[in-house]
């Protein structure tokens, strides 16, 4: 695996050479003081740098080249080291840091397993490159077509069986649950796994009503791996299931988040590119290259049609959408005893995000829904103050 050297470029400030445009040896360039070499590159970004300044950024890596370079090392004992990592995969720092011609800035994002790069200008997503966006488009306007099937009223909440128009061609399920005084806040929370499993988040999602949340929980369905046609598909029908039920919410709520478990938090990052009307999103339980390592695991070793399909995966690939710089919120929440999703995989995920971001992790395994610890953060996150 080849890495590219990067351009030292800066217009002004104390860390460059002034008005040059080089690859220059290491040997030329000013040293950095020890208390900024923390792992961070805080140094780096737009705000540190100052006005006028900016550099050039090395040539994108691909996250399934990191992993399949860190699949190798750990047969020796080795790994990448973790700031090497965060440099290499983060939309954040992989981008110049301001225009030097009055230009929006181009943001340049690792694009896993695509020979093409994924493009933003402005800070918004770009339809070109492997990351699926406009695979996620639909009519806004068209009607939802909502019909309730039955409903109780405990309490001071209402809990109500639906569906509604997912807008690919069929109708989604899902559970509402509205407070008697709503607060504004509408919350949408997703299951993992492959069928509905809205039932390990009813007492959540009950809760949160209880603090006057209107809570929304969705179901979907995901195929066995194997099918790009049939995957493709249902990616596009579970994204757009809560995408259309954040059409829902907004009849009921001016501030709109998200929690997403294991597969939901995929939804989620995918979420995090496309939908700007969200505040904050949760996800919890999920990382990068855990996808294709799913995937790869579950097929045959060395069969070229298997290998196609992996390879066609990683255009969902999470690390590429959480890249997309936004004003929404991202709380990332992992067990340190995860055995299904792997630490590593979330915090390279965390790592690659863009700013507001957080990382917090719970003294549990791939159930991030119970610990008593995470529910409460998810519960700041939703409240917490605009900036």
């Amino acid at each position: 695996m080849r890495f590219s050297r990067a351009w030292a470029a800066t217009g002004r400030g104390p860390y460059g050479l002034g008005e040059v445009y080089n690859d220059e040896t290491y040997g030329k360039l000013p040293p950095l003081p020890e208390r900024l070499l923390n792992g961070t590159f805080d140094w780096l970004t737009p705000e540190a740098a100052g006005p006028g300044s900016f550099y050039m950024p090395p040539d994108p890596v691909s996250i399934g080249g990191l992993d399949a370079l860190n699949r190798r090392l750990a047969r020796h004992g080795l790994a990448l080291p973790a700031a090497f990592e965060r440099f290499m995969a983060s939309g954040g720092l992989n981008r110049p840091s301001s225009s030097r011609h009055g230009q929006p800035p181009e943001f340049r994002l690792a694009d896993p397993g695509c020979r093409a790069n994924v493009r933003l200008h402005g800070g918004r997503a770009g339809r070109g490159g492997c990351m699926e966006t406009a695979a996620f488009d639909y009519d806004r306007d068209a009607p939802l077509e909502v019909e309730r099937h039955r409903h109780v009223v405990t309490g001071d909440l209402t809990i109500s069986e639906l569906t509604y128009d997912h807008g690919a061609g069929g109708r989604a399920r899902a559970t509402l649950i509205v407070p008697a005084r709503p607060n504004g806040t509408g919350v949408i929370l997703a299951h993992g796994g492959t069928d509905d499993g809205r039932h390990f988040f009813v007492d959540e999602a009950t809760s949160m009503a209880e603090r006057g949340m209107t809570a929304l929980l969705t179901a979907y369905r995901l195929p066995p791996h194997g099918d790009q046609r049939a995957s493709a598909d249902a990616m596009r029908t579970a994204v757009l299931t809560q995408l259309r039920g954040l059409d829902l919410l907004t009849e009921r709520a001016d501030r709109l988040c998200y929690f997403g478990h294991s597969g939901g938090a995929h939804l989620g990052a995918i979420l995090s590119a496309v939908e700007p009307r969200l505040f904050a999103l949760a996800l919890a339980s999920y990382g990068s290259g855990t996808l294709q390592r799913v995937a790869a695991a579950s097929l045959p070793q060395n069969d070229p049609v298997a290998d196609a399909y992996v390879e066609f995966m990683h255009r969902y690939e999470p690390v590429s959408y959480v890249a997309v710089p936004g004003a929404r919120r991202l709380l990332f929440q992992h067990g340190s005893g995860d055995e299904v999703v792997y630490v590593s995989e979330g915090l390279r995920l965390f790592h690659a995000a863009a700013e507001p971001k957080e990382w917090r992790e719970y003294p549990c395994g791939h159930d991030t829904s119970t610990p008593p610890q995470a529910r409460a953060d998810r519960l700041r996150l939703f409240t917490a103050t605009p900036q």
